[in-house]
């Protein structure tokens, strides 16, 4: 039988009552708060016992001071005379228990009390929720700026999706937090003003282990989201990268305090140390995303290789859905045909292409992108960003055409410089395709690859 244990659970910094009411219900079990660490609180087995326990907050302490200052050990030694021991300390916060049946209160001032636990409360809680609610809202707006300039691209991609509501999970766990602590303390200055002891926290643990179950969830979805194994394996190694790190950057800063490091040097080491390991990181992260890039690599992901002209080229054979084969008449069999693109649960975007290989370039060759909106609401504002994406390049516009050539509701031809292009943006019910054959496509062509982009998205 094990004499200690190691315990995970979330609790509110200024949650005293959350806090307290647990280490007691511990201590009826037979277990002693010894030590709080990063890596959990540790108890130590004791004959169960009805120990009461009190959380004060310090507010000159710091996570990487070397020890207590002597104001801290002034503290404790009185807290000792009045039979208060101390349990364990984290920073700024420090528990305390009494085995006395009625103990006297470590803290008789209400004023005093709750400045204290502002105090506290100012120096790290609230200034960490404050620095990770503004980089969470930047990404907002990041997100945003980008749905402006790519709606379909944005929107048809799981890990956009995920990513924005990591981002909003995010906010609602920080503003929770946030909010329940204002929330408490002006409760709490009303009574203090009135000489009536501080009211009891209330704990948002439910609420937190909800959200942190939708981000681990949305972690998960986004990993799998990645589609190639390479990439979801990438992002395993991310994440246990950045737990190893964080266990790292505990235990180098408690080794700098064994060593008896200022508050200030362990603070700028360790910090130091972990920004250039996350560099390094970053730094590997992007290497390997560009080294995957098709044009760096031009037999990425390909079926197989060829040469041509001293010049290695990929040959695909994704399935697509509408083959030149199926417009026209042809002999050529050597055609390489590409698929990409995403789906979510509002819409799908995937680009298809099929193209001869180098030695018939001759021979025609086809592209186009179906978008599939699966949210009727959103259609008008897949059609306009389809529309307005090509007027971005400058001295190109799409103008009407005749919608009955292709069995289409309504049907756009792309013009630049007042010279027509062999694109065409085609609406169904439910379905919109920019549609490129580079060759000469006859009416009667128009009509086959017409009925077949209308059964797309059934």
């Amino acid at each position: 039988m094990k004499d200690t244990k190691r315990q995970f659970f979330l609790f509110n910094f200024y949650d005293r009552t959350g806090i307290k009411t647990r280490l007691e219900n511990e201590a009826r079990k037979g277990w002693l708060l010894e030590k709080m660490t990063g890596f959990g609180w540790v108890f130590r087995r004791i004959e169960p016992a009805d120990i009461h326990y009190t959380v004060t907050y310090f507010p000159g302490a710091s996570a990487f001071d070397p020890g207590p200052s002597d104001r801290e050990l002034s503290f404790r030694e009185f807290c000792e005379h009045s039979g208060w021991k101390l349990a364990a300390s984290s920073a700024q916060m420090q528990i305390y228990y009494n085995e006395s049946p009625h103990p006297v209160p470590i803290e008789t001032d209400p004023e005093l009390e709750l400045e204290t636990i502002h105090r506290a409360a100012k120096k790290g809680y609230l200034p960490m929720f404050y620095l990770f609610g503004g980089l969470a809202m930047i990404q907002l707006v990041m997100f945003f700026v980008r749905l402006s300039s790519d709606f379909i691209g944005v929107l048809s991609r799981p890990s956009n999706l995920v990513t924005l509501l990591s981002w909003l999970t995010m906010i609602a766990l920080i503003s929770g937090e946030a909010i329940g602590y204002l929330s408490w303390h002006k409760k709490a200055r009303a009574a203090a003003e009135e000489g009536s002891e501080l009211p009891p926290t209330k704990g948002r643990t439910a609420y937190q282990y909800v959200l942190l179950a939708i981000l681990s969830a949305a972690l998960i979805a986004m990993f799998i989201s990645l589609g190639k194994p390479g990439f979801a394996i990438a992002g395993v190694v991310t994440v246990i990268f950045c737990i190893a790190l964080a266990a790292l950057m505990i235990k180098l800063s408690n080794k700098l305090k064994k060593l008896n490091f200022s508050a200030k040097a362990n603070s700028l080491i360790t910090f130091g140390i972990t920004i250039a390991m996350t560099l390094v990181l970053t730094a590997v992260i992007c290497f390997a995303v560009f080294a995957s890039i098709p044009s760096i690599a031009p037999g990425y992901d390909a079926d197989y290789t060829y040469e041509y002209q001293g010049v290695t080229f990929g040959v695909h054979s994704d399935p697509i859905p509408m083959r030149i084969e199926d417009i026209m008449d042809t002999t050529h069999d050597k055609w390489s045909t590409q698929a990409y693109g995403g789906s979510t649960f509002l819409m799908s975007e995937y680009e298809y292409s099929q193209r001869a290989l180098m030695d018939g370039q001759d021979h025609p060759s086809l592209s186009y992108t179906v978008v599939d909106i699966k949210l009727g609401m959103l259609y008008n504002n897949c059609k306009n960003a389809m529309l307005g994406k090509r007027s971005d390049w400058g001295g190109y516009e799409y103008r009407t055409c005749d919608p009955s050539l292709w069995g289409a509701k309504e049907a756009y031809r792309l013009w630049s410089m007042d010279e027509e292009r062999d694109t065409w943006l085609l609406c169904y019910d439910s379905v919109i395709v920019e549609f490129s054959p580079r060759w000469e496509i006859t009416a009667e062509q128009m009509a086959v690859a017409g009925g077949i982009m209308s059964s797309f998205g059934r």
